[in-house]
């Protein structure tokens, strides 16, 4: 036993094999020397728990100290947080009175304003005070004009503020010129369609005039053939015309109603289809002038007046 505690003993570790094969007395050895293992790690963990347990009084005494600690200024700090609460508190209210006696109520302004030459003199102190911020602002401005160079600052704001708005002038200008460059596009397209149209009108209006055209002269062919029957009509009427003239003056010319019967010509022993065909000639003349809107000739009572003439010669004589 002296011997196992001067050194550290080791673990006997044994295979199945080995268990198997092995004797009792060689069993038994190897027993003692895994008791002699175990016996020394538990007096290793004595020796370990009797040297920690200072250690685990300092822990708790360390915890201990810091909770307190920690209680300590978390009561420190909360007294100080009703500190500044309070003094903002007192601060809004000095804030509030402040501004109550700065506002003033509405009798403690108007007493002040009652006395007529302090207005006076508020009023001209006013005035003389906005003309000395005006000489001021002026007198500024000159100096700062003064003492403008391409080096200083305000030279380099004012070249850099003049770039800028070059460039914002050639922009718009850049925008102007595409902005008018649209509007002439858009104005020729529109030129275009316009023109497109008046072609096609100009078109469809010649299409209209060369069917006239051809109206036109069909009217005038027509005309023409109707001018030529009105001609021959005339002709007609002139000669059946002289024809009556040449009958009536036979029929004058007769001395009795026998010997008139007997010397007659065939055409008065007929007076019937004279008087007919002396109707229709009137009625086609008149037709062919109503078609040629022209007065017709009246026929029909010259006729009328022969016929009767031929019909009763006695009256005649």
């Amino acid at each position: 036993m002296g011997e196992v505690e001067r050194c550290s003993p080791t673990r006997v570790l044994l295979t199945e094999e080995e268990l198997i094969n092995l004797e009792k007395p060689e069993f038994l050895q190897h027993w003692s020397k895994q008791e002699n293992y175990v016996n020394w790690l538990e007096s290793q963990l004595s020796s370990a728990q009797i040297a920690l347990a200072p250690v685990r009084e300092f822990e708790e005494k360390l915890k201990h100290s810091m909770s307190s600690e920690s209680a300590r200024r978390e009561s420190f700090l909360l007294m100080r947080l009703n500190t500044k609460e309070q003094e903002i508190q007192d601060l809004i209210v000095q804030i509030q009175e402040l501004k109550a006696s700065q506002a003033g109520s509405s009798t403690s302004l108007r007493s002040s304003l009652l006395d007529p030459a302090v207005n006076v003199l508020i009023e001209h102190l006013r005035r003389e005070l906005e003309k000395s911020k005006s000489a001021l602002e002026e007198t500024q401005n000159e100096l700062s004009a003064w003492k403008f160079t391409p080096d200083s600052n305000t030279g380099k704001r004012l070249m850099a503020k003049c770039r800028l708005l070059y460039q914002e002038n050639e922009e718009l200008g850049r925008m102007i010129s595409s902005g008018r460059l649209a509007k002439l596009e858009g104005d020729l397209a529109l030129q275009r369609n316009f023109s497109e149209e008046m072609k096609k009108s100009q078109s469809e209006l010649d299409e209209f005039l060369l069917e006239l055209d051809e109206d036109v002269e069909g009217m005038q062919s027509t005309i023409y053939f109707l001018q030529q029957q009105l001609r021959q009509a005339r002709d007609q009427l002139s000669i059946i015309q002289k024809e009556n003239e040449l009958l009536r003056n036979s029929c004058n010319n007769m001395a009795s109603p026998t010997q008139g019967d007997e010397h007659l010509p065939e055409t008065l022993t007929q007076p019937d289809n004279v008087l007919d065909q002396s109707n229709e000639m009137s009625k086609k003349l008149s037709m062919d002038h109503c078609a040629l809107n022209q007065p017709p000739f009246n026929t029909d009572v010259a006729w009328n007046e022969n016929s009767m003439d031929l019909v009763n010669p006695e009256n005649d004589q």
